[in-house]
C-alpha cells in the first residue's frame, strides 16, 4: 500500500466493501501510506519487497505459500488481487481452491509496462495466460487494458472496465485571465511517467515554472537534468511527495501528464476535479478515454488536438507539449472552458458508482 494508483483506488475503495463485506487485506509487504478502516484486517507478508532477483523469486514464493495458507484456513467466498504478481500468484492458487471466486484486477497496459525481453518475454507472457486464465473474472480500469489482454496476451476470463473514482473536493481553481504560468505534474519518478519530457520542454519555456510533485529511482537523473540549464535550475521544482495533491493542484494553473504508458492516470482526474487544465499525451491507456470518450484522433506531429476535456499530445512529442503550454496559457477563455469541462466530466466518477459497479462483479452479476 505504498503511494500508486491501484493501491489508491483500494484506499477509496476498502471502506465501502467493509461496510457489506468482512475484508482482509492481504500485503506482500508491511508498508501502508493510505489510511484504512480499523474494521479491515490487514496481514503482511514480508518486511520489504528484495531488489536481487533470486530474493525477488523467494519473496514471491512466500507470498504465494502465504496465500494459499490464508485460503486453505479462513475459505473465503471472493479472492480480489490487484496488479500482475498478485494476480499470477491468485491464478495459480485458483484450481486447488473452487470453492473460491477468484477476481484478478489489471491496472496496467502491459504490452508497454514489461521490462522484459527476448527469452525472458516469452516465458513471463506463458506464465501470464497460464495463470489469469485460471481465475474466474477479470477487470481493468480501461477497455485498451481488456483489449491488449485478450489479443496480447491470449486472457479469455470474462472481462470488465470499472473506471478509478475520485472523492468530490469543496475547493475549485479558478483560471486566471493573465499570466498562467505554473505548471504541475505528479507521478512516480520512472521510465513510464517520462517526466523528462516536460523537463526539457522547460529549457525553452523560460517565463514558466514546473513542480514536479512524487518521488522514486530517477530522482538523480531527473536533478543532474534540471542543474545543467539556466532555465531548468530557476524554475523546475522537485518537493517530493505530497498528503494533500488536491490543494497544489487547485494552486496551479496547466497540469500536464508526459506518460509513455498509463492504466487509467488517477492525477489526471484529480487534476480535472478540481478544474484545473489538463494536458496529456495520447498514451495507452486512460486518457483518450477520458479526454475524448474513447474517440481515436489523429495529432501530427509538433501538433496539439483540442478533445472534449483536455489538450492532447502524441507521447515524446516535445515540440507539440512546448506549443500547447504556451496556447493554453495565452487563451484565457479556452481555459476557462476546460476547467468547467473537466470538473462535469470528474463528478461522473464517484465513488459510490465505482462501488456498486465492484459489488455486482464480487457477487457475479
Amino acid at each position: 500500500m505504498r503511494k500508486g494508483g491501484a493501491e489508491r483506488f483500494i484506499s477509496l475503495m476498502i471502506g465501502p466493501l467493509s461496510v457489506t463485506y468482512n475484508v482482509t487485506l492481504l500485503l506482500f509487504e508491511n508498508k501502508i501510506m493510505y489510511n484504512l478502516p480499523e474494521t479491515v484486517e490487514v496481514v503482511s507478508c514480508l518486511d520489504g519487497i528484495p531488489k536481487s532477483t533470486p530474493k525477488k523469486i523467494r519473496a514471491f514464493l512466500i507470498a504465494y505459500f502465504h496465500l494459499v495458507s490464508y485460503l486453505s484456513s479462513e475459505r473465503p467466498d471472493v479472492v480480489l488481487s490487484f496488479l500482475t504478481w498478485p494476480n499470477i500468484i491468485s491464478g495459480l492458487a485458483a484450481p486447488c481452491f473452487r470453492h473460491t471466486f477468484f477476481i484478478l484486477s489489471e491496472r496496467n497496459y502491459s504490452t508497454k509496462t514489461s521490462k522484459f525481453g527476448g527469452m525472458k518475454r516469452m516465458l513471463f507472457k506463458k506464465l501470464f495466460k497460464f495463470s489469469y486464465n485460471r481465475a474466474d473474472r477479470l477487470f481493468s480500469n480501461s477497455k485498451f487494458i481488456n483489449s491488449n489482454l485478450s489479443n496480447e496476451y491470449g486472457i479469455k476470463l470474462p472481462m470488465s472496465v470499472i473506471y478509478n473514482p475520485v472523492v468530490r473536493q469543496h475547493k475549485y481553481h479558478v483560471p486566471k485571465e493573465f499570466n498562467a504560468k505554473r505548471i504541475i505534474t505528479v507521478g512516480r519518478f520512472e521510465d513510464a511517467k517520462n517526466h523528462m519530457l516536460l523537463i526539457n520542454a522547460m529549457r525553452n519555456l523560460s517565463d514558466f515554472s514546473l513542480t514536479v510533485w512524487g518521488d522514486g529511482p530517477l530522482r538523480r537523473e531527473y536533478e543532474k537534468s534540471i542543474r545543467s540549464s539556466h532555465n531548468t535550475r530557476e524554475n523546475v521544482k522537485l518537493p517530493g511527495i505530497t498528503d494533500d495533491i488536491f490543494s497544489k493542484l487547485v494552486d496551479a494553473d496547466i497540469f500536464v501528464l508526459s506518460s509513455i504508458s498509463e492504466g487509467f492516470p488517477n492525477v489526471l482526474l484529480e487534476a480535472m476535479s478540481v478544474g484545473l487544465p489538463v494536458i496529456s499525451t495520447n498514451c495507452l491507456s486512460g486518457p483518450l478515454e477520458l479526454l475524448n470518450d474513447g474517440k481515436e484522433v489523429s495529432i501530427e506531429r509538433g501538433r496539439f488536438f483540442e478533445a472534449r476535456y483536455g489538450v492532447l499530445i502524441n507521447s515524446q512529442d516535445q515540440e507539440a507539449l512546448e506549443n500547447a503550454i504556451r496556447v493554453l496559457s495565452d487563451n484565457y477563455d479556452m481555459r476557462v472552458r476546460y476547467s468547467k469541462l473537466g470538473i462535469d466530466r470528474a463528478s461522473q466518477y464517484t465513488v459510490g458508482e465505482t462501488n456498486e459497479r465492484l459489488r455486482g462483479i464480487i457477487e457475479g452479476r
